[in-house]
């Protein structure tokens, strides 16, 4: 099945960058965990697994994140839009007033209404492609 659509939620468009950071971040060397090393060490898998580097996706592609989020700060967000539009990809970027980074994962808090709004969008897209 072809991926029709992707919600990213307070996600980094580019794992590189954060590389150097991501202990300050996130308490821990996570993005060394995920992509199994570091950028000089596996170069093929930083572009693979950052949507900056895949552009243009030719999937529709929403970006949720708290409008008070630290880690991965809004700007980020909104920066890779630009980039993405520019490539000629459909995204839409969504900044949650009062919501920070945990918040756009958390069922029930202040963000989640805006998630659900682009899970079934993209539920609804998947149903009108496949007929």
């Amino acid at each position: 099945m072809r991926v029709l659509g992707v919600i990213n939620l307070a996600g980094p468009a580019d794992l590189e960058s954060l590389f150097p950071i991501q202990e300050q971040l996130c308490g821990d060397s996570v993005i060394t965990k995920l992509v199994g090393g570091s950028p000089s060490q596996v170069p093929e898998r930083y572009r693979q697994a950052s949507p900056s580097k895949l552009l243009p996706t030719g999937v529709k592609q929403v970006l949720i994140t708290g409008a008070q989020d630290k880690l991965i700060p809004p700007g980020l967000g909104q920066d890779y839009e630009a980039e993405a539009k520019k490539a000629g990809d459909d995204v839409t970027f969504f900044a949650v007033e009062n919501a920070a980074h945990f918040e756009v994962i958390a069922p029930g808090s202040l963000a989640w209404p805006k998630v659900e709004e682009a899970v079934l969008s993209m539920l609804k897209l998947n149903r009108e492609t496949s007929q």
